[in-house]
């Protein structure tokens, strides 16, 4: 196991060390010289340099509109009261060391009112923006921050910056500015859910919730608020994680995580051009969010498909179907892995819902009228997978289709359980011990590098052309 890099080290450790040392080092904040107060009586503040004053109006504005889409009407919670400025609220600064696109926001100390791991913090905002959606955008997205380090300051950092770009699209809907990552997420289909290193991938990311939070939900915040919720604790270690609190959500409505992920990867198809209402705004997500497929046929001869891919991420063919194949017969190669498949008409629209295959089960399908091609979406599940870890391995997966002849029972619909047997755990147990998982001497040793490490704990957008600290040396 390769050792953390001080100069790379990632939020979530220094964070957690901050919290749990009681914010004994803590970083710098920016200067000011001119404060604003919320026109709506919330409880915020915006500060920056003399002579910036129209500008801190401006952000005082964007995060009044935050504050009540969020907070007041959505229901996040408020962030916790900030001892660390001029009074309790929520400090928000004009930072001249970040450059436009960038923002942050950075914990700093364990809420002493709470029994839970959460921290209070604050908020960096560069001095211009392309733009007033732009703003509006970015504070929606930071703003979210501060509520999640309200609930739970030790989550990891992908699912931090999954949760922000959902609430960022829903709240502000700017693709210009939330959608900096969907081409990177949708180019690297064989990365895991929360893979996190040098690009944008974690920030388009979020499509997972979006599809959460509308296939199984109103398409609002509530189920994506829960992900939090029911993954916060009082132990100092992160357990529960986000990923244990979706396999209670998933159950209360009859799904695995294997009927989820797999459908998951099968629903990332159809973007862009390709979009057919699978995400409410896929359409605007234009030509780069479109992934590749494989491009197979199926004949008399079965078809096996494999590929490497990490946890929860996805491999797709497009498998072009012969005249007459009415019924499908479909064998699982893993048993840490699930498949769907999406049948499509000729004119490469969606019949049916997706035939799910947990694992290393068989299955066979009849085929709605009309099928022509299917969308075969592959996705690893390793059994014990860690999501405190960042260890993204690549996983086999493989899939044998065949045609067959219609069974009597026909397609699984939409209300079926996943064919085929799903291994112990679901692909998600929490056995590994990790950098999460560390004792008390561990954590001061932490506390003791925090100061020095302070701006790597930020939640930072970041820009192309810009290389932060706020990094992660990958753990082998």
């Amino acid at each position: 196991m390769a050792s953390w890099s001080a100069a790379r080290l990632r939020g979530l450790v220094v964070a957690a060390a901050l919290v749990l040392a009681g914010g004994a080092a803590q970083a710098a904040r920016p200067r000011y010289g001119l404060s604003v107060d919320s026109l709506q009586g919330y409880p915020l503040v915006v500060h920056g340099a003399a002579g910036q004053g129209a500008l801190l109006a401006r952000i005082r504005d964007a995060a009044d509109r935050a504050w009540r889409a969020e907070i007041v009407d959505a229901g996040w919670p408020a962030p916790p009261a900030d001892p660390g400025g001029p009074d309790g609220r929520f400090d928000i600064y004009v930072d001249p060391s970040i450059g436009e696109g960038e923002g942050y926001v950075l914990p700093e100390a364990g809420v002493p009112a709470t029994p839970w791991d959460d921290s209070t913090s604050y908020m960096g905002l560069p001095a211009s923006f392309a733009s007033d959606a732009a703003l509006y955008s970015m504070v929606a997205h930071e703003l979210n921050h501060a509520s999640q380090f309200g609930i739970d300051a030790l989550e990891s950092d992908a699912f931090f910056e999954h949760s922000a770009v959902f609430v960022e699209q829903r709240v502000a809907n700017d693709f210009a500015t939330y959608g900096v990552g969907i081409a990177d997420f949708q180019a690297h289909p064989e990365r895991a859910l929360d893979w996190l290193q040098t690009d944008y991938y974690e920030y388009g990311a979020s499509l997972w919730l979006m599809y959460l939070s509308e296939r199984l939900g109103d398409g609002g915040h509530r189920l994506v608020q829960r992900l939090w919720l029911d993954a916060k604790q009082t132990s100092g270690r992160n357990r529960p994680t986000w990923l244990d609190a979706l396999d209670g959500i998933l159950a209360e409505q009859g799904w695995t995580r294997a009927r989820f992920f797999a459908s998951f990867a099968v629903a990332r198809y159809f973007t862009g051009a390709r979009a057919q209402g699978v995400f409410r705004v896929g359409a605007d997500w234009g030509p780069s969010s479109q992934m590749v497929a494989e491009a197979r046929a199926l004949g008399d001869a079965p078809l096996q498909l494999s590929a490497q891919i990490g946890a929860m991420g996805a491999h797709l063919v497009d498998v072009d179907l012969a005249p007459g194949v009415a019924a499908i017969a479909v064998q699982g190669g893993q048993p840490e892995q699930a498949v769907a498949l999406q049948p499509l008409d000729a004119e490469g629209r969606i019949l049916g819902e997706p035939l799910v295959v947990a694992g290393a089960g068989a299955a066979t399908f009849a085929l709605p009228a009309g099928s022509r091609r299917l969308i075969v979406g592959m996705t690893a599940l390793p059994a014990g997978y860690d999501s405190n870890a960042m260890a993204w391995t690549a996983h086999p997966v493989a899939v044998t289709l065949a045609p067959a002849a219609a069974p009597d029972g026909g397609a699984l619909d939409a209300g079926a359980p996943d064919a085929g047997a799903v291994p112990p755990g679901g692909g998600g147990g929490c056995a590994t011990a990790t950098h999460a998982d560390a004792g008390p001497l561990t954590w001061l040793a932490l506390a003791a590098v925090a100061a020095a490490l302070a701006l790597a704990t930020t939640r930072r957008r970041r820009r192309r052309d810009v290389s932060t600290s706020s990094q992660v040396q990958v753990r082998e």
